[in-house]
């Protein structure tokens, strides 16, 4: 790195800057900026707020990007690294894996899965079991999908009429599926 270079850059930026600039003053990924800035590789004060948490001396980025030239491997993401940020995606059943689910395993699963709520379930604990929407129930609701009874201005529903529900084709044929609906169909098809 030339001093023109370094001149430039301290004319161009204040003292501390953020993560975002930080990264595409580098010219890195998010990824490797984070476990630059965690790691405390690159000295930063971290603050508790989700967005702009990071403040990041200059002078702190010149010498990473001054060593960097001379020492590139010093700056590798470990392996470790990469492991714990990793997330195991789910393997979701294929169309054919679904068109052969028959009404009378789907109901099994879904009972099982179906346990730990009460009899008559409220929307917020049928979004919890589902994975979709207040809304999106609320609309099954009204479209008259699932049967439903009112107490003391609330909406409940039986737990056997969404598990039927559950069961029936305009369920089965919804097209963007809940990360919980996978994973209920997943286990199904293990």
């Amino acid at each position: 790195m030339t001093d023109a270079e370094i001149v430039q850059i301290l004319r161009t930026y204040p003292p501390v800057i953020s993560k975002d600039v930080f990264r595409k003053l580098c010219r890195i990924s998010p990824y490797h900026a984070r476990y630059l800035l965690e790691s405390q590789i690159i000295p930063s004060i971290i603050k508790p707020k989700s967005t702009h948490k990071y403040e990041i001396p200059l002078t702190a980025v010149l010498k990473y990007l001054e060593d960097r030239e001379i020492n590139p491997e010093r700056y590798l993401i470990p392996v470790e690294y990469r492991k714990k940020c990793s997330k195991k995606k789910l393997k979701r059943p294929t169309a054919r894996q679904l068109a052969g689910m028959t009404d009378a395993s789907l109901m099994g699963m879904y009972r099982v899965e179906a346990l730990e709520y009460p009899d008559l379930m409220t929307v917020a604990q049928i979004s919890e079991f589902t994975g979709y929407s207040a809304k999106t129930v609320f609309r099954w609701c009204h479209r008259g999908l699932v049967r439903t009874l009112w107490s003391r201005n609330r909406m409940l529903v039986p737990k056997y009429s969404l598990l039927e529900f559950m069961i029936s084709q305009e369920f089965r044929q919804i097209s963007r599926k809940s990360e919980r609906h996978w994973e209920m169909l997943s286990r199904i098809t293990e």
